[in-house]
């Protein structure tokens, strides 16, 4: 079944069937988990569901599941302190959107260190002067900044691309998996809630970033976050024409468990319930033993969001 027609059905369907992911140490040896999760950025006007009041349910989630790689979205500088404090077996990558440092929403990645070897990193903005696989070594450009092997142009920093409402990032990783020797790449994005036209370029930049990187690398790549498709704006047909071997991971496991449906406003009601999150990889590169939605408990009580996870085989 292509993407666009599996995910077409599960935007506007779901169930309430609630199955919880096997814990990290039911896995098997040679296989890893992902996870990704928007987990709500921290305002006042969400009163008693704000941060303060779902810090520790989130980071009990985590340490259950036990993932080797983590992709968040929506955090902020002191919601990413609080989660790193207490979560110390893994490494951080990202920076916030607004400055390229801590200011902004960072959609970071958690990466355990004592699974994988970090060997190169980065963040790009979704933005359509961000090219930087074009620019030459020492290029005579003051804005430009290398970072492991991205070039980083502050001028575009903290700027929205194309109909975007806010800038939007992709903060990535190269690594390496210390038991098998294997190479892979994470990229972990959030892209705009209302600009179509700025989703379905940010496409088209992720898998030109993906062919650049696979002319000197060939790692199997895992593409996840929230993506906040909605109906009519393209962004499935996009991803199909773009990523054309890429597939969700629930449509790669024999049985997905928990709900289909990713997204429920704070206060909205079961009818509001869509799919927003998603993990893109490759059937030819990735076995998916298990995948699926976590909803442990009332969906409010951690994030307007679910998390999504799947148990890969390379």
């Amino acid at each position: 079944m292509k993407l666009h027609t599996l995910i077409s059905l599960v935007l506007f369907y779901f169930s309430c069937f609630v199955t919880a992911a096997p814990d990290g140490d039911d896995r098997n040896s040679s296989s890893y988990k992902a996870l990704s999760w928007n987990i709500r950025l921290d305002t006042p006007n969400d009163a008693e569901l704000a941060w303060p009041h779902r810090a520790g349910k989130v980071i009990s989630q985590l340490q259950q599941h036990q993932p080797d790689i983590i992709g968040l979205q929506e955090v902020m500088w002191h919601q990413l302190v609080r989660l790193e404090s207490a979560l110390p077996g893994y490494q951080r990558i990202g920076v916030g959107r607004d400055d390229g440092k801590n200011a902004g929403e960072f959609s970071p990645l958690l990466i355990r260190s004592d699974r994988f070897v970090i060997q190169d990193n980065g963040t790009f903005w979704f933005h359509p002067s961000w090219e930087p696989e074009t620019a030459e070594p020492g290029q005579a450009l003051a804005s430009l900044e290398q970072a492991g092997s991205e070039l980083i142009d502050h001028e575009l920093i903290g700027k929205p691309g194309w109909d975007a409402a806010l800038p939007r990032i992709c903060s990535w990783a190269l690594l390496q998996d210390k038991q098998s020797g294997k190479a892979l790449r994470v990229l972990n994005l959030h892209l705009d809630h209302q600009g179509a036209e700025a989703r379905r370029e940010s496409i088209k930049l992720i898998a030109a970033k993906i062919r650049h990187w696979q002319q000197n690398s060939g790692a199997p790549v895992i593409v996840m976050g929230d993506f906040n498709p909605s109906a009519g704006d393209g962004l499935l047909a996009q991803i199909e024409t773009s990523l054309p071997q890429y597939q969700d991971a629930l449509a790669l496991t024999a049985k997905p468990t928990g709900p289909t449906y990713s997204f429920i406003p704070w206060r909205g009601s079961a009818a509001d319930a869509v799919r927003l999150d998603f993990m893109l990889l490759r059937a030819d590169q990735f076995k998916v033993p298990a995948a699926g939605i976590l909803a442990d408990g009332p969906p409010t009580q951690y994030s307007d969001h679910l998390a999504l996870w799947a148990e890969l085989e390379l």
